[in-house]
């Protein structure tokens, strides 16, 4: 009898990427608010008009996505109240505004929102 074994390699089994909408979407939008702040004026910062909710517009402060589905906009209004957006992938209709920057600095978040983006 022989202690002869076969070398046993180990499988390679290739990373399966599942899609997720709400991601796919966030960085779209982070890259679309990165374009879009590098053509505001210095006393300018970034707004979005709410077309489906009387057409208020708002500021940008932050924007994010939770699970598979959704996209959530944190802004505030021009009573400086805090506001969210939250709408599922399919729905989502954003137009970007350049409004008056609230104070003397304007936000840029752009650039904080950019190391969230992928590659």
């Amino acid at each position: 009898m022989s202690n002869w074994m076969p070398e046993i390699r180990p499988l390679r089994i290739p990373e399966i990427k599942i899609p997720n909408p709400a991601e796919d979407t966030f960085q779209y939008i982070v890259k679309s608010i990165i374009a879009f702040e590098r053509r505001l004026k210095k006393d300018e910062e970034i707004g979005a008009r709410w077309v489906s909710f009387g057409g208020e517009t708002v500021h940008i402060t932050d924007v994010g996505f939770m699970g598979r589905e959704i996209i959530k906009f944190h802004c505030k209004n021009s009573r400086d109240e805090i506001v969210e957006l939250i709408q599922h992938v399919s729905q989502v209709n954003v137009m970007l505004v350049a409004v008056k920057a609230k104070t003397e600095e304007p936000l840029r978040i752009g650039f904080v929102l950019e190391k969230s983006l992928k590659g």
